[in-house]
């Protein structure tokens, strides 16, 4: 079995980086900001506060969405599965507030 060159494994990092923004950013924060702002419409939070929920939210899913890679690392362990999810929400969370509050 051949090793891909470094560039391609480059790229490759790069499409999915892009990829995870465009889907984790661009579609999942605006929807969990509307369905927040739909569930408690009567209610009176204020924007700001709904636009956290909705990066507590959208931060979730993207650590979440990064279980089955380090599943198929063989990852499997307590400590690795928290490592997992910790780093990515914290990272997820702090990308979604610079695109909420400063754009891309």
């Amino acid at each position: 079995l051949d090793t891909p060159p470094r560039w391609m494994g480059a790229l490759a990092s790069l499409y999915g980086a892009i990829n995870e923004e465009i889907f984790a950013r661009i579609f999942l924060l605006p929807l969990f900001f509307w369905i927040l702002t739909w569930i408690l419409r009567g209610e009176k939070w204020t924007r700001d506060r709904l636009m956290v929920g909705a990066i507590l939210l959208s931060a979730i899913v993207f650590a979440l969405s990064h279980l089955p890679a380090g599943v198929a690392l063989g990852l499997v362990s307590f400590m690795s599965i928290f490592r997992i999810l910790l780093l990515n929400m914290l990272a997820g969370g702090a990308f979604g507030f610079l695109f909420c509050y400063y754009g891309f």
